[in-house]
């Protein structure tokens, strides 16, 4: 398996973006111009446009963008998309979709679509958090901490990360994860994933 040390170039974050958004939408399909969170990005993984919904996806989901270049987490996602790339140039489809394996959390699936060295790199739009986060509190009971840590397992932070983000420790996280359990009748943290994105999709997200 390759490494992604290929990627992790750094550069000065203000080479990018080379290419305004509204070129991204323009390489995008119509069907996907709502998403809101698109990068456009070339052959080499340079990230030449997008917006900041894309930056914020990218990060929360797959990686970093280091310098103006696309960091995953994980080589196999750098691996997934180079794949797809080389689909769109051999089989002049207009586009594909990607499967990702992040952080062993499950799917994340994203389109990448365009011709030519340049491609527009869709993902999954963001939630929208302050109605799933009324929806959590509301129907099921959950803490302003219980539901902050639920919107950053939501967004695809490991436990860890999320604590980060949150300045508590691991052990408070542990503690605020059972308490998000108990309330929701979930046991395992792939069952609050996909209850959340439901609730997600509920609540408008």
């Amino acid at each position: 398996m390759a490494t992604s040390s290929a990627i992790m170039t750094h550069q000065t974050l203000a080479a990018w973006p080379h290419t305004p958004v509204s070129t991204a939408w323009a390489l995008a399909p119509q069907l996907t111009r709502t998403s809101g969170a698109v990068l456009v990005v070339d052959c080499g993984d340079r990230v030449l446009g997008g917006n900041p919904a894309g930056v914020a996806q990218f990060g929360a989901m797959l990686g970093a963008i280091e310098g103006d270049r696309l960091a995953f987490r994980d080589a196999a996602c750098a691996e997934a998309l180079a794949a797809a790339r080389q689909r769109l140039r051999l089989d002049g489809l207009g586009e594909v979709i990607i499967r990702f394996e992040a952080d062993g959390g499950g799917p994340i699936f994203a389109l990448l679509s365009g011709f030519g060295p340049s491609h527009a790199l869709v993902l999954p739009p963001p939630a929208r958090a302050e109605a799933l986060a009324n929806a959590l509190t509301s129907s099921f009971g959950l803490t302003p901490a219980e539901t902050r840590l639920a919107l950053k397992l939501q967004a695809g932070l490991t436990l860890a990360e999320a604590g980060r983000d949150l300045d508590i420790s691991i052990n408070t996280v542990r503690n605020q994860l059972r308490a998000i359990f108990d309330k929701l009748g979930l046991r395992r943290q792939s069952e609050l994933v996909r209850t959340l994105a439901q609730l997600a999709a509920l609540a408008g997200g």
